[in-house]
């Protein structure tokens, strides 16, 4: 009988989009690699469409998210559930963890922190029930080296380093570092930003605040912002902001959400830098791999994972977030300096290749779990 690999959804249920984010795509390569039965196990929260995208991967829904349901959903897949893949110390976690070693003492319990530094520090973890929970835990990985070196510090455990990698799911032409030199005039004067555009977390009105500070030296470059639209934003880009900067009217674009994987790797391909404005990330964004594997020249706020995204510096820069200025200067220093432009790019798919392939990152979790490469 195959192994089997559980991710154990925290609190309710996996929404839609996590299904091809790392969340999804990593028991998606243990099926896809070394033929694991791999389930995603939550309660209904959404319609879902992105099983498409991650053929094998099955979703199990739970009729609720009560501690006893979930305990009996353990109970009956036991012999299978070699693996329990856990996403953050949620106290949720605790009585499953718990009653899952007791029951399976030979299985392994892969706990991923996509932790940042505030929800970090409000771990407390010196109580009883999380001491008990960490202990249970076979691997602990953070997707982002200063939050591995934060909790390596502080919680009593070996924790690992593996970042949120991209995997191909689409089927997408990814370039070659000559492709991308072969095709780079073709690329447009666009600064892109990918996320649930309008959300507090992603911060997206910094970006359009130091865009319309840069005036002339903004050259012909536009703003083009991809993904689901929330409406006070709409109403803050229509009301407020192109009010104030009607200029810009035809040089910010929304696109909405695109689902198609080869259509949204063209938004990445095509443009020349890509921006998270985020004041905090839970580790190694994911649109940061796809990104690099756009070959985008990188600008980042200072979340925990900004040196990961940059490569310290060889495929782009960092700011403090909030200091909308320093933004500005950042996007005229790129914008000013084409070679520049150019080499970070280059450097982004070297690196990506390189870093940020799901597949090495998958066969290095194996390794994690079993202590031998995967056959």
């Amino acid at each position: 009988m195959a192994r089997g690999i559980y991710s154990l959804a925290p609190r309710t249920g996996w929404a839609n989009f996590q299904i091809t984010k790392n969340t999804g795509v990593l028991p998606f390569l243990f099926h896809k690699l070394f033929g694991f039965r791999s389930v995603m196990v939550g309660t209904k929260i959404d319609d879902y469409n992105q099983q498409k995208f991650v053929p094998g991967l099955e979703l199990d829904f739970l009729p609720d998210a009560g501690e006893q349901t979930k305990l009996r959903y353990i109970e009956a897949h036991r012999d299978e559930m070699d693996v329990l893949l856990l996403h953050g110390p949620d106290e949720s976690y605790f009585p499953v963890v718990e009653h899952y070693k007791r029951i399976r003492p030979d299985g392994k319990v892969y706990l991923e922190l996509d932790l940042n530094s505030y929800s970090a520090e409000r771990v407390d973890c010196a109580s009883p029930a999380f001491l008990r929970f960490i202990s249970s835990c076979d691997v602990v990985v953070a997707s982002c080296c200063r939050i591995q070196k934060y909790i390596s510090a502080r919680w009593p455990c070996v924790v690992d380093c593996l970042m949120n990698g991209f995997f191909n799911l689409g089927g997408v032409h990814l370039m070659t570092p000559r492709e991308y030199i072969d095709t780079y005039e073709s690329r447009e004067n666009v600064i892109l930003s990918v996320g649930r555009i309008g959300n507090k977390e992603k911060n997206n009105e910094e970006l359009l605040e130091a865009f319309a500070r840069l005036g002339n030296d903004a050259k012909d470059f536009r703003v083009r912002l991809v993904g689901p639209v929330e409406e006070g934003f709409a109403k803050w880009l229509e009301g407020d902001f192109l009010a104030r900067f009607p200029r810009l009217g035809d040089r910010v674009e929304l696109s909405g959400a695109i689902y198609d994987k080869k259509k949204l790797m063209r938004e990445y391909q095509r443009a020349k830098i890509f921006v998270i404005s985020s004041p905090l990330e839970g580790g190694t964004p994911n649109v940061a791999a796809e990104a690099l594997h756009g070959g985008c020249s990188m600008v980042t706020s200072d979340i925990d994972a900004a040196q990961e995204v940059i490569d310290g510096g060889k495929c782009g820069d960092m700011y403090e977030h909030g200091d909308v200025d320093a933004l500005a200067r950042v996007l005229c220093s790129q914008i000013s300096d084409e070679e520049r432009l150019i080499g970070n790019g280059l450097h982004a798919i070297e690196y990506a290749h390189a870093k940020f392939d799901f597949e090495k990152i998958a066969r290095h979790a194996y390794y994690l779990l079993y202590g031998e490469a995967p056959r």
